[in-house]
């Protein structure tokens, strides 16, 4: 008989609802806009920096008077600068920063850290300051991390340290700690002997655009973004970062980063079993090591020796030879001054016994092959040569017979054959890559756009295609699917490297979703872009990629009259056996490394065990002693001791394989 009705008006809270909605959506169209943003102004300032460091990089690579030369050095440095400010802005503002996802891939530390040494020392040097970088012997090699986040670190530390500091020094200081499941807490501390920073100012220099000094007189420039984002990496790898500091008497920053370990094989990256366990001499004529040379070495895999002068080169490859572990080469690297590496060279090749000598050279000349024709130097390079030039002629010295000396032309000669299809819009950009390349000895064909690259692709054969990303028609994501499609049910598989300004994480993930292989980032640096195309490219007058290890004759390294009696004179079964051991070879060493990498003394008495019965049973006799010695060191704990042997017999069982490896390849004769 009655009823109750309750009204109420919803209009402004539909209202509000409804502005809150177009709020966010407003929100997020604003997000995506400013993202779009950030990249085409990245791309738009990073395409004139391209031309600008591309050209740079050419006219190094043409004949410069010493005050040309100085002044093309100037300008690459001051553009340098540039990119780096740019970088810092971008890395800032843009969307999501401090949100990607860290990387977990297998690294060595020490090039890394020689990587970020070698691009310092010159600031360093221009700043009238003493730089160092100490890494403590018990710090582990080989990690799985984001080495990437961890050199930006360092990076954006140094380089404040140096630009705070008027006299003195600046110093890092590596060491670690063992961390839960395996892993290692590595500390990094940055001292300097700067102007220091105030008590009250402490707790600020990490927020942005924040400076000690930020008046207008001040004496330091940079925008004071750079501990920011350190700040923000650091948090983004797990890690720690904190300051101590006087005023007057410089700061110390300390960072702890987390890491698990790698096998040190895995950590190596493309192509390393080229160089794995070459053992090089290097001499060098520097106050101190050259670090970039070491670097490089070490990340293909070479056991490195350093010297200074002729004297300490002969007298160590004499004590390498006669403790039966010869060196591979010798390499004089004149570059860092203080000898004439001819004359040097003419000592060396003049006293018996040591190995080939190579020769990387300040300057070219007329005339340096038949001065090192002159001086016994069987192959030479010149700076500002590549690191891939550096690579092959290590790879063809192994087995470089011929009178002639090995030159960069006849390096380059032998890249002919391998086709590049270059695919760039912007006129600068494709010059700057298409005269890298041709210098490189590449052939190169030229596309503007996705859908020429996707036609020359359909009508010739390449060996790889760089790709820029953003280009008019079809850009290059949408050309490498197409590739891509046009492969799909056969065997064909074109490496394609992107080459594009931006410089986002999500730049690599839609590249590879593409079905790109890898990314080059530009401004395009001639030693990246080439070892990119190593990486991908694989040489075709050497394409099982050999390890360059003097293989030892046969005799030395195994008893082969005792081994055929212990299969009753049956040889086929004996080189069967032998087959066998070699095949395994890489698990037993990889058992071998990660005992020690881990320095876990019970896996490394299982490695050293397994080794002695396996070499034994083929009559290896060295290497079953090593292994035996090894076996009794860790399983009395005798921790140093033991991994000096387990070094010693890794390098007998790389001469063992090389010696089996010339046995199986041309028969026993030749072995």
């Amino acid at each position: 008989t009655h009823f109750v009705a309750l009204t109420e008006d919803v209009t402004e809270v539909r209202q509000r609802e409804a502005d809150l909605t177009s709020a966010r959506e407003a929100a997020v169209d604003a997000a995506r806009a400013k993202t779009e943003f950030v990249q085409n102004i990245s791309h738009e300032l990073r395409t004139p920096m391209n031309g600008i460091l591309g050209m740079s990089e050419l006219l190094l690579l043409s004949p410069l008077s010493t005050a040309q030369r100085n002044d093309v050095l100037t300008l690459r440095q001051s553009a340098e600068q540039l990119l780096g400010i740019i970088s810092q802005l971008f890395d800032f503002a843009r969307p999501g920063s401090g949100d990607e996802p860290i990387q977990q891939l297998p690294f060595l530390l020490r090039p890394c850290l020689h990587e970020v040494s070698d691009k310092l020392t010159i600031e360093a040097a221009n700043h009238g300051l003493a730089w160092s970088m100490e890494i403590a012997p018990d710090v582990p090699d080989a990690l799985v991390g984001d080495a990437g986040g961890m050199r930006q670190v360092l990076f954006h530390l140094l380089s404040n340290a140096i630009k705070f500091t008027e006299k003195g020094e600046v110093r890092l200081t590596v060491g670690s700690t063992p961390g839960p499941d395996g892993s290692a807490r590595l500390q990094f501390r940055v001292r300097d002997t700067g102007i220091g920073i105030a008590a009250e100012r402490l707790a600020s220099i990490f927020e942005a655009f924040s400076q000690a000094d930020g008046s207008r007189t001040r004496r330091f420039g940079g925008i004071g973004l750079g501990l920011t984002l350190a700040s923000r990496l650091v948090k983004l790898l797990s890690g720690t970062l904190s300051v101590k500091s006087e005023v007057g008497k410089g700061s110390t920053f300390e960072c702890e980063l987390p890491f698990a370990l790698a096998a040190k094989g895995a950590a190596r990256g493309a192509h390393a079993d080229a160089l794995e366990g070459a053992p090089i001499l290097v001499l060098d004529g520097g106050e101190a090591p050259r670090t970039g040379i070491l670097a490089l070495l070490e990340r293909w895999g070479a056991n490195v020796c350093i010297v200074r002068g002729p004297e300490a080169a002969i007298a160590a490859a004499r004590h390498a030879a006669e403790q039966d572990h010869p060196f591979a080469f010798l390499l004089i690297d004149q570059r860092a001054g203080g000898f004439d590496a001819f004359e040097a060279a003419e000592k060396l090749t003049a006293s018996p016994g040591l190995p080939p000598v190579l020769a990387l050279l300040a300057t070219r000349q007329e005339g340096d092959a038949a001065r090192c024709e002159r001086a016994g130097v069987i192959g030479f390079l010149a700076e500002p040569d590549s690191e891939q030039d550096l690579h092959e002629l290590l790879l063809r010295a192994g087995s470089h017979t011929g009178p002639n000396v090995l030159t960069v032309a006849e390096l380059r000669a032998k890249r002919r054959e391998r086709r590049l299809l270059l695919v760039e819009d912007n006129p600068v950009n494709r010059k700057v890559a298409l005269r890298l390349l041709e210098h490189s000895g590449f052939q190169v064909s030229l596309a503007v756009n996705g859908r020429e690259a996707v036609d020359s692709v359909a009508e010739t054969r390449f060996d790889l295609v760089l790709m820029d990303i953003q280009m008019p028609e079809m850009d290059g994501l949408e050309a490498t699917r197409r590739i891509r499609e046009g492969e799909a049910g056969t065997k064909r598989h074109l490496p394609i490297i992107a080459l594009t300004a931006h410089t986002m994480s999500a730049d690599l993930e839609s590249a590879r979703a593409a079905g790109m292989d890898d990314l080059v980032a530009k401004p395009i640096r001639p030693a990246v872009l080439l070892d990119a195309i190593r990486r991908q490219c694989a040489d075709p007058d050497a394409p099982e990629r050999e390890p360059v290890v003097m293989a030892p004759r046969l005799e030395e390294v195994l008893e082969w009259d005792e081994a055929i009696e212990r299969m009753d004179g049956a040889e086929d079964v004996l080189l069967e056996l032998l087959a066998l051991f070699v095949s395994d070879s890489p698990n037993m060493l990889k058992r071998l490394d990660d005992a020690c990498q881990s320095d876990d003394l019970q896996a490394l008495e299982r490695a050293a065990h397994g080794l002695k019965g396996a070499s034994a049973t083929i009559s290896g006799r060295v290497v079953a002693a090593l292994a035996s010695r090894v076996e009794q060191l860790a399983r009395a704990s005798h921790r140093a001791d033991a991994l000096v042997a387990a070094s010693d017999l890794r390098h007998e069982m790389c001469r063992l394989v090389a010696a089996l490896t010339v046995l199986a390849r041309e028969g026993r004769k030749a072995a």
